[in-house]
């Protein structure tokens, strides 16, 4: 026999009632607790018999036991585990299979920007960019904002400068990376477009499906300003 750690899938939710042991009058103000929640996966494990087709002459494992929404880990009865979690090897797997692929798809999702988009956030932390991201749209002025909260050093100064201008905007993503509900029709289009509860930057890529380039190191900052320094004498 061998112990199997696995996860199983929850087809109707199951729940705990108060103990048998409290009068009716107890009862009162006492809610029922959620043991297991349809369409959840549960951390657990199961038995396995030890001689072949066990499993297909007994309608199961030997033995199983699942981590429920309280955190505990409980043992269940076959007949209870065929009521409340998905058993079908092949519906399992299927289940598996789509769960995988919608998170491949969400994780994929991309969001092309313009050249002048990647030059602004190449060269946000060496110098002023501010007329240049006054040319781009709303759009990608929303973007390039919430990635760079995301990926530039705001204590550096360049950096700070960038942002000042563009202040209401800076607050709206805050607003929403605090869970609150924007009406910004721009923005409620981005949240979409990049298929997060938030504006997910991570699916951001140039015109060729290139992703953005790494942030400037200190070190790159400098060199940066010297070639810049020396391209104007």
């Amino acid at each position: 026999m061998k112990l199997i750690k696995t996860k199983f899938l929850c087809k109707s939710t199951s729940q705990s009632a108060p103990s048998r042991t409290h009068s009716l009058t107890q009862f009162i103000g006492i809610q029922w607790k959620d043991r297991f929640i349809e369409g959840k996966w549960y951390d657990g494990e199961y038995l396995t018999w030890n001689y072949d087709r066990g499993y297909e002459i007994n309608g199961g494992w030997r033995r199983y036991w699942v981590i429920n929404e309280s955190g505990e880990k409980e043992e269940i009865h076959r007949a209870h585990m065929n009521a409340i979690f998905e058993m079908n090897i092949e519906e399992l797997r299927d289940n598996k299979i789509n769960e995988i692929l919608r998170k491949m798809s969400s994780e994929t999702k991309q969001i092309k920007v313009s050249k002048e988009f990647v030059d602004i956030f190449r060269n946000f932390n060496v110098v002023n960019q501010v007329e240049e991201m006054k040319k781009l749209s709303k759009k990608e002025l929303y973007l390039l904002l919430t990635v760079c909260l995301d990926k530039h050093d705001d204590e550096q100064p360049t950096v700070v400068y960038n942002f000042q201008p563009f202040r209401e905007e800076v607050m709206q993503i805050f607003e929403i990376q605090d869970d609150k509900e924007t009406l910004n029709p721009i923005l409620q289009a981005l949240i979409e477009e990049s298929g997060d509860k938030y504006i997910e930057t991570d699916g951001i890529v140039d015109e060729i499906g290139n992703k953005l380039p790494d942030t400037l190191t200190k070190e790159q900052v400098r060199d940066a300003k010297i070639n810049i320094i020396n391209s104007d004498n």
